[in-house]
């Protein structure tokens, strides 16, 4: 898998800053459509975050620490982070040195979505396993375009839920 860059980054940017624009909150968390934004210009710690869907996180700018347990896993820009649900964890999110600002995009889905997943596409699924892990994937070009593509197609159910099961089946390969 090749690297996405930094422009990657900024041209989703932008895409979810025009998003925002027309349908979101200009502070915080901002719900639009079938995902969420989260902006902030000072280091947050936050313990027992609940989360009660799947979703996966792509950190756009600055830093994203996850406690599973007490090992920490610890997404920079361009980094997409798989968090598993119903689960809780203690998080913390940093700004960016240069920008001041942390911002990630947050893909939540659905575990009929991963079960499709998983039949659709003949992958391997332990159903023994108890604990899911939060997953940390490196940057990648064709998943950031995959990304792009799925926030193209705001207002489009249907083509929305087909792509982010595409940004799904990339991470599963």
């Amino acid at each position: 898998m090749g690297h996405g860059n930094l422009n990657d980054m900024k041209e989703i940017l932008a895409i979810v800053e025009s998003l925002r624009a027309t349908r979101g909150d200009p502070n915080g968390k901002s719900p639009v459509e079938n995902f969420g934004f989260i902006s902030c210009a000072n280091a947050v710690h936050i313990k027992h975050v609940p989360f009660y869907e799947p979703c996966v996180i792509l950190v756009l700018s600055g830093r994203k620490t996850m406690m599973e347990g007490r090992l920490p896993i610890v997404g920079e820009a361009g980094d997409v982070i798989a968090v598993p649900a119903p689960a809780s964890f203690d998080l913390r999110n940093e700004p960016d040195t240069h920008s001041k600002q942390y911002r990630a995009l947050i893909l939540p889905f659905n575990n009929d979505l991963l079960g499709r997943l998983v039949r659709t596409h003949d992958i391997a699924h332990d159903s023994k396993r108890h604990h899911i892990q939060v997953l940390k994937f490196g940057r990648d070009e064709t998943l950031l375009a995959s990304v792009k593509h799925y926030l193209s197609s705001v207002g489009d159910h249907k083509l929305m839920a087909h792509r982010l099961m595409e940004i799904l089946l990339i991470l599963a390969g």
